[in-house]
């Protein structure tokens, strides 16, 4: 079987890549297309992005569940795979002709729409589940991170003044687009030519659906903040929110773990091992606790800093939006691992609907009686709220198949360290003033203070577990 720590480096150097490259375009972009460029990008990105969505209802998650539960059968797994991808189809052209008449009819920015069309085809082309339910990350990552570079260097090339947004998202879409081709170069390798009944297409409606629906609420507190400061707020604030959504960059090294780690939890609770799916769960909450609250109190120190070195003082707004929407990454963290790890492997649709349901209601709420009286800051605060509700429903609706309070047991304390880690980066950072060594100083304490706390916690605790993992990375290291 293939190995969940391989898996959770390649989709962790994916995750960081994805988020690192729009990271540093970042202050190109601010200085070439400008907040409202970016503005302009992240609003129909996000319109694109429902169209897509739609498209695609809950193919992913479904996909990979259905395949990984069959993966030891390459007949049965071809004939899944087939049966996913014909519904899938028919379903992406209906969505399609939607998106041309809206294009054609209602859109504002009709010439943006049309070249945005190639990231649509892009999107509902992507078979990255196939990969995923076979626990093939590594494929994923060297085409992901292929296509990530290439658009990188063209929008360094070809992205240098302001009238350049049109080059921009012509680049981004063309990218999207060539890089889902390439996944289909090498799918033969996993599956076989199968014939395939209607009988047997239909019943996977259901479940694209029922998985769609909590995809679909999640995206509203996920994307619709951006399509709602469009329309109650100006471009220019959604360029802040999306600039600030990209300093949080190690929100998708967490992500990666229960990326993993979703595809190997529906084998094991297909087989009914009950037991490796609790140690699993447990490592799992242990790792995403540990690393969520470095990330957020340590994302959160330096966004004073990091706003004004990365995008200059027009950003400066960005600082309070980072630091708000940075306390999100615990309770992110933790429903992430609950609602991949073991709703979704196990069949708890309903649930997971119910929790998905509290939040996007939340955040469209909060929204709507923020956004007009705080701007960004309302999409944040309202986001930062939303995400804590989600954590405490999926609390409550698992706490009798789950041991939630077993599994945190011990975790709790990682908060103290973030805050004593806040604590004495904003003191450094207060001290040294606004510059780019001292945004390099301060993530660099912060790493020491937080690692050495986290060292002297484990040694009285007896903990060996990541003093045994640190021992066999750096002797793999010296190989």
């Amino acid at each position: 079987m293939v190995s969940i720590k391989k898996n959770f480096v390649y989709q962790m150097i994916w995750q960081v890549l994805s988020m690192a490259l729009p990271l540093i375009t970042s202050p190109l972009l601010a200085r070439t297309i400008g907040a409202e460029g970016i503005g302009v990008y992240a609003y129909i990105s996000a319109v694109v992005g429902y169209f897509a969505l739609a498209a695609n209802l809950g193919v992913y998650k479904y996909a990979v569940r259905q395949l990984a539960s069959v993966n030891n059968n390459k007949e049965e797994f071809s004939k899944v795979f087939k049966e996913i991808w014909v519904l899938h189809g028919i379903i992406s052209v209906f969505i399609g002709i939607l998106y041309v008449i809206y294009t054609i009819k209602f859109s504002e920015y009709r010439l943006y729409f049309s070249i945005m069309s190639f990231l649509y085809i892009g999107k509902v082309l992507d078979i990255n589940w196939l990969y995923a339910g076979i626990e093939d990350f590594r494929k994923v990552t060297i085409r992901d991170t292929i296509v990530k570079l290439f658009s990188f260097a063209l929008v360094i090339i070809f992205v240098r003044e302001e009238n350049d947004l049109i080059k921009y998202v012509v680049i981004m879409s063309l990218s999207t687009f060539l890089g889902s081709l390439i996944y289909w170069v090498s799918f033969r390798q996993y599956v076989k030519k199968v014939s395939i009944e209607w009988k047997n297409i239909l019943p996977h409606v259901k479940g694209f659906f029922i998985l769609f629906i909590p995809v679909m609420l999640e995206s509203i507190y996920s994307v619709a903040d951006k399509i709602m400061l469009g329309a109650m707020d100006t471009k220019s604030s959604v360029g802040f929110y999306e600039n600030a959504e990209k300093a949080l960059i190690a929100n998708r090294i967490i992500h990666a773990l229960s990326i993993v780690i979703t595809p190997r939890m529906s084998h094991l609770i297909s087989n009914k091992s009950n037991e490796q799916v609790h140690q699993l769960m447990k490592k799992s909450m242990d790792v995403s606790m540990l690393l969520s609250v470095a990330f957020a109190f340590g994302t959160a120190a330096v966004a004073k800093e990091f706003s004004v070195v990365f995008w200059g003082e027009k950003f400066s707004t960005c600082t309070t939006l980072i630091m708000v929407m940075a306390m999100a990454m615990p309770a992110m963290a933790i429903s992430r691992v609950i609602r991949e790890e073991y709703l979704i492997p196990a069949d708890e649709d309903r649930k997971y609907i119910l929790s998905a349901g509290v939040g996007a209601a939340t955040d469209i709420i909060l929204n709507v009686f923020l956004i007009p009286h705080c701007g960004a800051m309302g999409a944040a605060i309202s986001t930062l709220v939303a995400e804590n509700a989600v954590l405490l429903v999926q609390g409550m609706v698992i706490r009798k198949q789950l041991p939630l309070s077993k599994y945190m047991k011990g975790n709790y304390i990682y908060i103290f360290f973030g805050i004593i880690m806040f604590a004495i980066v904003r003191i450094i950072g207060e001290a040294l003033g606004i510059s780019l060594m001292s945004l390099l100083i301060e993530i660099v304490a912060g790493i020491i203070i937080y690692t050495i706390l986290c060292c002297v916690y484990w040694k009285i605790t007896s903990q060996t577990y990541y003093f045994n993992v640190a021992r066999t990375l750096y002797h793999k290291s010296m190989r």
